[in-house]
């Protein structure tokens, strides 16, 4: 089972349009459906919730959903849409979240099981946003790679940093400076929140989006983005990096869209060094040479 939630605000009314199609088939829906304004995804088994604020769910909305989840499974069957309140979304789903090992020292735990869990590099985070708990595969293995790349004394910027938690890692693992930015409000608000947790202080916070913040001189990149966002950014990550021959983390990305990622990051000037898989989700280490 697989719960994704963004940012659940009190005093509102929300829609869940609910779909049944094949499990294998859901992460691929998701990277379809990403540039939508939903609020959440819910997955068990074959049944796919997408929820929405009742306000911004409308026709034209609904026609493009299911669309899109035709496409991915033309069998799909959409089972009922139905509008409920909020009431306590956020402590069920609290209830459901467990600590994450993404090595056997390291452990993203959420603040209120901090205390059940013991590891040389305890990670807490109070998630409120969507690929920023360790569950997702795309964040799990973007902080399995940390843990491999990031080096003592270097500078490093978490872009679309949603919880902060790929900052945090970072700078536990000794970098001296990171910079984290992302251009939602409530994830800035979020990050701020998790460092407090995390008793770290050289992490830069900056609500700003990829396309117009300006990129310092750094030896690392994490981009954990949605597809067209990471195209559009590695000549900026690359101007980036190049002064140091610096890494770039790639995740966010559906196996099938692997090659084109490839081919955009080679046309950038960046050399492919290591390649993760993960359910549907792949991750890239690319390098400067």
């Amino acid at each position: 089972m697989c719960h994704i939630i963004i940012g659940l605000k009190l005093n509102n009314t929300y829609k869940i349009v609910v779909f049944e199609f094949p499990e294998e088939l859901h992460d691929l829906a998701l990277g379809l459906i990403c540039d939508m304004d939903f609020v959440g995804v819910e997955q068990v088994h074959d049944v796919y919730k997408i929820t929405f604020h009742s306000h911004k769910f409308d026709e034209e909305v609904f026609n493009s959903l299911f669309e899109i989840i035709k496409g991915v499974y033309p069998k799909a069957k959409l089972v009922e849409t139905i509008e409920i309140e909020e009431k306590n979304w956020n402590e069920d789903w609290e209830n459901s979240i467990e600590p994450v090992w993404i090595d056997e020292n390291c452990v993203i735990t959420p603040e209120w099981k901090a205390n059940e869990v013991a590891a040389d590099m305890k990670i807490i985070i109070n998630p409120q946003m969507s690929f920023g708990t360790g569950h997702h595969s795309t964040t799990k293995m973007m902080s399995q790679l940390a843990l491999k790349y990031v080096k003592a004394d270097s500078f490093w910027i978490d872009a679309g940093s949603g919880t902060g938690l790929l900052a945090i890692l970072a700078s536990k693992l000794g970098a001296k400076e990171v910079f984290a930015f992302d251009n939602d409000e409530w994830s800035t608000l979020n990050i701020n929140e998790n460092i407090a947790l995390n008793g770290v202080s050289n992490i830069k916070v900056e609500n700003a989006d990829i396309y117009k913040v300006e990129l310092p001189e750094s030896d690392g990149i994490f981009a954990n983005l949605f597809l067209h966002l990471v195209i559009d950014s590695f000549s900026k990550m690359y101007d980036s990096l190049k002064a140091r021959k610096g890494i770039l983390l790639v995740s966010g990305i559906l196996k099938y869209d692997e090659e084109t990622v490839v081919k955009s990051a080679t046309k950038a000037g960046f050399k492919l060094n290591e390649t993760m898989y993960d359910d549907e989700w792949v991750a890239f280490q690319f390098i400067v040479e």
